[in-house]
């Protein structure tokens, strides 16, 4: 039985081969879990064939139509129990400007009559200036209150008027949708140890059914909006970059570039992601050096090569008759790991082999592979972001066919389709981390029998983070050369 996180896999390698045909020698970046996010959204939304190509593509099709209502059995069959958990105690270090995906906030009464206006007292709200104590003179009674006559019940306080806001079955019965959304509200939750942003959102000139409305933030945590590409689609677009930015905290800026959407732009899904973590074992910033980074057995290009040295998951592996080394770095409580896949030859073809010999059982689970050894490792100091038309990437006939598109559970009207499912990522690795590395007398107890195990990432390789408790593959890419 294929289970969520082996679908995200699959996913993951699917259309990360698609990149690499069009792009066999640059670098390459996704993210499987958050480009999985916008696709389950139109599953959502789609009817008929139209829904049954997108299951197809996310490989939900072969998750057993059984088990569809045990959700919590796609969560929990890959995860590993010795995972750490989130900690929460240090809630004062989180990263400046965290913010995860938009939350719900319940609105006051004053809101609901005033949702336009910022809150500010009213002259009946304003506290009145305190009425002079009565002196009483002598023999005389202080005035009692009228009393009521029997029978006559104390009138009720007038209450403040309430808005119904209908709470919607999204899925009955529970299924994969849901057992996603478990999915995401891990992800969501608040860390100290790495900095994870989404935004996510669907825009169109649309009235869309409102049970879509409330169960894609419910269930995928993305917001829809209207958006009028027809009249205003310069404007528009400027808007949603402006909104990307703020929702990335400036990371993320430009989008989408001049002229992307027209007049003709039905429905538009913006989908991207920002990560960076802190290492469970920091690298020395003073021995941050630069380096050559062979790109070919002749051709090489300067890079920053930072250093560090500890106990690390490492092995060597043969695939497809590639030989293969592999390098866990966890992030800080070991929540997350980043994993580097270095073929052995320095060649580019080295690379293109090692993905198509790549399985998703391989990406989720590498310990029968890997053991604990002494390392010093040495990879380049990056940031890298990329943006693609994933629809171009996949199979999305349907869903971008206006004739055959199927998407009335979100709008009623026929004849609308997806023009662009826009998916960015922006991923940093720096030197930053939680610990220093042992002392240089612990390393020469470790490896008094063997030196210590070498990792020098100077020519392409393949990397990825995964989500340890969930075993969702958050970053995937490769680096071909400095940018």
């Amino acid at each position: 039985m294929t289970t969520l996180p082996e679908a995200n896999a699959k996913l993951a390698l699917d259309y990360f081969r698609h990149l690499s045909e069009q792009h066999p020698c640059d670098n390459l970046l996704c993210s499987p879990v958050n480009l999985t996010c916008s696709l389950g959204l139109l599953l959502y939304a789609s009817r008929g064939g139209t829904a049954a190509e997108l299951e197809k593509v996310l490989h939900w099709d072969e998750l057993k139509e059984s088990e569809k209502v045990r959700n919590k059995r796609y969560l929990m069959t890959r995860i590993r129990t010795s995972a750490s958990p989130v900690k929460f105690q240090e809630k004062d270090k989180i990263y400046p400007g965290h913010r995860r995906y938009p939350e719900q906030h319940a609105k006051s009464c004053d809101d609901r009559l005033h949702p336009h206006e910022p809150h500010h007292a009213r002259p009946s709200d304003r506290r009145r200036p305190a009425p002079e104590p009565e002196h009483t003179k002598p023999h005389d009674e202080r005035r009692q209150a009228p009393q009521r006559p029997p029978g006559h019940p104390e009138p009720e306080a007038p209450s403040c008027p309430q808005t119904s806001v209908p709470d919607y079955k999204c899925e009955d019965p529970e299924g994969v949708h849901t057992g996603f959304s478990k999915i995401l509200e891990q992800l969501n939750k608040p860390s100290t140890d790495y900095f994870l942003s989404f935004a996510n959102k669907l825009f169109g000139n649309y009235a869309f059914i409102q049970k879509f409305l409330f169960c894609a933030l419910k269930l995928y945590l993305t917001e829809v909006g209207r958006a009028d590409f027809h009249n205003t689609p310069e404007e528009v677009r400027r808007l949603i970059n402006l909104w990307v930015e703020a929702q990335s905290h400036g990371e993320i800026k430009d989008l989408l570039p001049e002229q992307s959407v027209d007049s003709l732009t039905q429905l538009l899904m913006v989908n991207t992601i920002y990560f960076r973590g802190l290492w469970e074992i920091q690298f020395n910033k003073e021995l941050t050096e630069e380096a050559p980074f062979y790109t070919n057995e002749k051709a090489s290009h300067t890079v920053q090569l930072m250093h560090t040295r500890g106990t690390f998951n490492t092995g060597m592996v043969h695939l497809n008759n590639t030989e293969v080394q592999i390098l866990e770095i966890p992030y800080k409580n070991h929540e997350m790991s980043l994993f580097i896949l270095l073929p052995k030859a320095e060649n580019p073809d080295s690379c293109l082999q090692l993905e198509d010999a790549l399985s998703h059982v391989e990406l989720l689970d590498w310990s029968s592979y890997l053991k604990p050894e002494d390392v010093k490792v040495a990879i380049p100091k990056f940031s890298m972001e990329k943006t693609a038309d994933a629809d171009k990437y996949l199979n999305l006939s349907q869903i971008s066919d206006s004739e055959k598109a199927d998407i009335s559970g979100a709008i009623t009207i026929h004849g609308v389709a997806l023009s662009q499912l826009v998916h960015d990522t922006f991923f940093e690795a720096d030197e930053e981390g939680a610990k220093e590395p042992a002392a240089k007398e612990d390393q020469a107890s470790k490896s008094h029998r063997h030196g210590p195990v070498h990792f020098v990432a100077d020519h392409p390789f393949l990397f990825y983070v995964l989500h340890k408790f969930t075993q969702s593959i958050i970053i995937f890419g490769r680096f071909s050369k400095p940018e």
